[in-house]
C-alpha cells in the first residue's frame, strides 16, 4: 500500500486519524496501543505473511536488548560484544534470506532498526526497552516501513511513547509538510518518470539519442530526488 495511493489516503490514513485523535484527547496513554494496532494492520493489508517475520525480528531484538543491557551491567556472565555479534548475525541472516527469496514488506527497516537499537544499547546511549508493546511499535511504526528513514531508537522513542494529548497546533505544519511531499512525489517525480521510462525502455526501438537521452538522464536525477 503506497503512501500516494487512494487506498492509503482516503481509507487507511483517514481511518487512523478518526480513531487516533479522539483516543489521544480522551485517553492519551492508549496512543502507543492505537499506533501499534494500525501499524500491524498496515503490514497485514500489504501482506499477511509479513506478520510472522515482523514478530520474530521484534522478539529477537527485544530479547537481545534486555540481555545486552544486563550484560553491560555485569548482571550476567556473558560479554556484551558476543550478544551484539550473535544478534546482528541473526538480523542480517533474516534480512538476506527474505530479501532474496520471498520479499517481505519493510524487512530492511525491521532488521536495520533492530541493529541500530542494539548498537546504541552496547554504546550505552539508550537503555533497553522493557515494555514489549512499546518496542513492538518502534520496529513496526508504519510511516517508516516503505521508505524509511532508519531512525535511531533514542530519537524516536520520546515522540512515540510520551502520553501527550493531541495538539491541533501541530496539525497545520504537519499537513503542509505532507502536501509538500505529495507535490514532489506525485507532481514532479511521477511526471518525470513518464519521460524517463519512455526513453530508457524504448531508446533502441525508437532510436532515441543525443539531446533526448541527455535530457532523460538529467530528469532521472530530478525524479530520484523528488521521489525520496
Amino acid at each position: 500500500m503506497g503512501f500516494s495511493t487512494n487506498t492509503f489516503l482516503f481509507i487507511f490514513l483517514l481511518g487512523t486519524l478518526a480513531i487516533y485523535i479522539p483516543v489521544s484527547l480522551i485517553l492519551p496513554r492508549l496512543r502507543v496501543f492505537i499506533l501499534l494496532v494500525v501499524s500491524i494492520v498496515f503490514y497485514a493489508w500489504a501482506s499477511v505473511k509479513a506478520l510472522p517475520v515482523l514478530a520474530v525480528i521484534t522478539v529477537l531484538n527485544y530479547t537481545a536488548g534486555l540481555l545486552l543491557d544486563r550484560a553491560k551491567k555485569r548482571k550476567i556472565d556473558v560479554k556484551p560484544i558476543i550478544i551484539l555479534g550473535i544478534s546482528i548475525f541473526l538480523d542480517v541472516s533474516i534480512l538476506i534470506f527474505f530479501k532474496y527469496t520471498t520479499f517481505i514488506l519493510g524487512i530492511s527497516f525491521m532488521s536495520l532498526s533492530g541493529i541500530s537499537y542494539l548498537a546504541d544499547i552496547y554504546r550505552v546511549k539508550v537503555r533497553a526497552q522493557k515494555n514489549f508493546l512499546k518496542f513492538f511499535l518502534f520496529t513496526s511504526f508504519f510511516p517508516y516501513v516503505v521508505q524509511g528513514p532508519i531512525n535511531k531508537y533514542g530519537d524516536l522513542a520520546e515522540q512515540l511513547y510520551a502520553a501527550r494529548r493531541y495538539d491541533h497546533g501541530n496539525t497545520a505544519p504537519g499537513v503542509a509538510r505532507m502536501l509538500c511531499g505529495y507535490l514532489k512525489k506525485m507532481v514532479i517525480a511521477d511526471r518525470a518518470g513518464v519521460l524517463v521510462n519512455e526513453v530508457f525502455s524504448h531508446y533502441a526501438e525508437k532510436d532515441y539519442r543525443g539531446f533526448t537521452v541527455l535530457l532523460a538522464v538529467l530528469v532521472y536525477g530530478v525524479q530520484v530526488y523528488a521521489d525520496f
